[in-house]
């Protein structure tokens, strides 16, 4: 576990860690709660953890469900999207999905209507709007916002790039990854803009 004090990494000691691996993380700024779900023993360590500044306390026995996971700055709930789903073991296969759920402090509900094509995407909270936004695979740009998905007409990065969506609290970006010739795109709330 590590910390950035605005300067500096500095390792954080854990007296006792959860075992197993993290499935993800949700900084929920309304609260100032970091969150992770974390698969591992299903009688022990699986579950819901909060970060307390010294510690993680497992706070529920459910996990984040798959796929992708963000927070609706506006409302202050956190999102998941899953548009393709792991579907065979051991071999990788994969079935079209396209589920929503929110999470309302207690459990995850699942959400009907208005669901972006089925596809992976990654999400980011959007600083813009308070809302979430979503790319997927398709190139498309969903974007979450008053408790409903809405699809934005803008291009963006190429669908050949492998790359990750991020946010710096002022605006999300899209970076390629390292293998990949370089982009760099913004989101300015409307439209991507290359840059």
């Amino acid at each position: 576990m590590w910390s950035w004090d605005g300067e500096d990494w500095h390792q954080v000691p854990l007296a006792m860690s959860p075992s197993g691996h993290p499935s993800g993380y949700a900084y929920l700024p309304s609260k100032h709660e970091l969150l992770m779900s974390f698969l591992g023993n299903p009688f022990a360590d699986s579950g819901t953890y909060r970060w307390d500044k010294t510690a993680w306390t497992r706070i529920s026995s459910g996990a984040f469900p798959e796929g992708a996971v963000a927070v609706d700055a506006s409302s202050g709930a956190m999102i998941s999207y899953v548009g393709r789903r792991n579907g065979c073991v051991p071999h990788p296969c994969w079935s079209d999905v396209s589920r929503t759920e929110l999470y309302d402090g207690n459990g995850w509900a699942i959400l009907g209507g208005g669901s972006p094509e089925p596809a992976a995407g990654n999400l980011v909270t959007d600083p813009t709007d308070g809302g979430v936004l979503m790319l997927n695979e398709l190139g498309h740009t969903w974007l979450w916002t008053k408790g409903m998905w809405r699809k934005m007409t803008s291009q963006g990065p190429s669908l050949s790039s492998n790359g990750f969506l991020y946010s710096d609290v002022t605006r999300v970006w899209y970076q390629t990854e390292p293998d990949y010739p370089q982009q760099r795109w913004q989101w300015d709330g409307r439209a991507w803009r290359k840059g």
